[in-house]
């Protein structure tokens, strides 16, 4: 095998991965335990072909250019502004699912035991179709 084959092997194996794991969580939306009310497969279908194609093509697109990985290293004004950026929209992501998961312990509606894991999908699932 070459050797620059192999580089682009591994440079869209996580397209690969996204691409599988989008065919599989689809899929499993299609023929799963969980009926969908009003669910139309036709449409849904349609939609995330159009993004899968899309998204592939953005992403050889960006990743065939020559540049594209020279630019990350020798472009360090921009990555340091992006860097701080990017750590308070970590930590704020952080403090609001810790927010979220202490407001749904405290609140005592749910069991987070591993036997009841199905039983709070349901109860959440109808809880979330009642207030609509």
């Amino acid at each position: 095998m070459k050797k620059g084959n192999s580089k682009k092997n591994e440079l869209y194996k996580p397209l690969k991965y996204f691409l599988l794991y989008i065919c599989f969580t689809l899929s499993f939306s299609f023929w799963g335990p969980r009926t969908y009310f009003e669910y139309d497969k036709l449409a849904v279908f349609f939609y995330i072909l159009a993004f899968l194609v899309l998204f592939s093509a953005g992403y050889y697109l960006g990743s065939s250019r020559p540049d594209a990985f020279r630019q990350i290293k020798t472009n360090k004004d921009e990555l340091t502004l992006r860097v701080p950026f990017l750590n308070i929209c970590i930590i704020l992501t952080l403090l609001y699912a810790a927010i979220n998961f202490l407001t749904l312990l405290t609140s005592g509606d749910h069991s987070f035991s591993f036997d009841s894991i199905g039983q709070n999908y349901n109860d959440y699932y109808d809880a979330h179709n009642a207030t609509k």
